[in-house]
């Protein structure tokens, strides 16, 4: 029986060591795993600030063209006002412009109207005023019944006329003139 008892220590022994090699085992696997957690742990969290910083730029961004946005949208706004105040100017003075267009037609068609009336009016009588702006001018200006006493014009001072003046060419195209 001893043997039986000092079998079973043997084996109890030998129980414990391997519970101990595995616990042993076991802690220090736990070890490694926590180890290794905290530098995860450690690298999420420097990943998370990382994420959070960028973020924050993102928010800055977005931010700041969301401001650029409305103000953009702010100009563009008052430019298509400009705009459509410049179309109403426009429109205006293209309605100006008929208006003056129509009223220059009227006149130019009253002032032919005129010009014909005129015309019509006067093409008699303006011979009539004539002859008569004539008749006044030579009763105020008599020809003079005498002839010329004054020098003799155009001649030598001999006073003596040339002869017969003799002309090389053909001068018939000045039939009817006079030479002096």
């Amino acid at each position: 029986m001893e043997e039986k008892n000092i079998q079973k220590r043997e084996k109890m022994s030998t129980v414990i060591k391997i519970v101990n090699a595995v616990l042993c085992v076991g802690i220090i696997a736990s070890v490694c795993v926590n180890v290794y957690q905290s530098k995860e742990s450690s690298t999420l969290r420097s990943e998370i600030a990382a994420l959070q910083s960028d973020m924050e730029t993102l928010e800055t961004d977005r931010d700041t063209l969301n401001k650029e946005v409305e103000t953009k949208q702010n100009e563009e706004s008052d430019l298509t006002k400009q705009i459509e105040d410049l179309q109403k100017k426009i429109e205006k003075l293209e309605a100006d412009n008929q208006s003056l267009s129509d009223s220059l037609k009227d006149l130019e068609d009253e002032q032919l109207e005129d010009n014909a009336d005129i015309d019509e009016d006067y093409v008699g009588s303006i011979d009539d005023v004539v002859d008569k702006v004539l008749e006044e001018y030579y009763r105020s200006n008599p020809a003079p019944t005498t002839a010329y006493q004054g020098p003799h014009v155009g001649t030598p001072s001999t006073g003596e006329l040339p002869g017969k003046l003799e002309l090389d060419g053909d001068y018939s195209q000045y039939r009817g003139a006079q030479v002096y």
